[in-house]
């Protein structure tokens, strides 16, 4: 349950300025959000060819691209791959390998990263030494 605090006329509201009709609108709104993100993962999960229907591409984290790439790594082309952190690589990569070449951030990575990826992958290492 969310804190709510008393304001001076005796109206409810959340620390962030939004009344309680406000914020559980917006908290409806975030839950169909979610959902609506989720259903599409799922629905190219089954079929890639829906992917140019879909108008959710920025509201996917880092753990959707994984999920999505690591099943299709054919939806790289659609992907944003210069939008993409270095988090978020790390995750695809470790799902599926195969994207490494795809990658533009592998300099960026540090011992931690390379060392978990060459542990699964050893072959990792021919782009390690090109960092």
């Amino acid at each position: 349950m969310k804190k709510q605090v008393e304001l001076n006329d005796g109206a409810r509201q959340f620390p962030t300025g939004l009344s309680v009709s406000e914020q559980n609108c917006l908290d409806q709104c975030l839950k169909m959000e979610a959902e609506c993100r989720s259903l599409w993962i799922r629905a190219l999960e089954f079929s890639p060819r829906l992917a140019h229907y879909c108008k959710h591409w920025h509201d996917f984290t880092p753990e959707d691209w994984g999920v999505l790439l690591a099943g299709n790594p054919d939806l790289i082309t659609i992907a944003p791959l210069h939008e993409l952190s270095m988090e978020a690589w790390y995750i695809i990569l470790s799902r599926q390998p195969s994207l490494v070449e795809k990658c533009c951030r592998l300099d960026e990575f540090n011992d931690k990263l390379w060392n978990s990826l060459l542990e699964y992958y050893p072959w990792f290492e021919q782009y390690r030494k090109k960092c």
